[in-house]
């Protein structure tokens, strides 16, 4: 058997602004970075509910000290982020109807999970 070799040969490089550049600054990543950062700190509340295997989630100061953070930082990103805080995290400002949307959807989720969890899991 013959063994040749093969060589990555990576693509040329193209100048900036070249119209080959991602654009991420559009209305669905701005939704999915909002969406999922309210989902991280839900998936830490439902895990830390209840008996038998897990404490109350106010037991644990830290923790509930980190979430109520965590959503008010969520929270000034959705309904009234600083320019800077805009341009830094590359989101789009959106309606605010869409904002009234989104965080609509965020607490509609907490409560459908935490009831799931408390009285839909046996």
């Amino acid at each position: 058997m013959l063994l040749t070799s093969c060589r990555y040969t990576p693509p040329p490089e193209e100048p900036l602004g070249s119209g080959n550049q991602l654009e991420s600054t559009n209305y669905e990543n701005t939704v999915l970075f909002l969406i999922s950062c309210f989902q991280y700190i839900l998936v830490a509340a439902v895990f830390s509910i209840g008996p038998p295997y897990r404490k109350p989630m106010w037991t644990n100061g830290w923790l509930l000290a980190a979430m109520v953070v965590l959503t008010g930082f969520n929270l000034v990103v959705l309904l009234g982020p600083p320019g800077w805080l805009s341009s830094g995290l590359t989101l789009m400002s959106l309606p605010l109807q869409g904002r009234y949307t989104l965080l609509s959807a965020a607490v509609l989720n907490v409560v459908l999970s935490i009831g799931f969890e408390r009285w839909g899991v046996t």
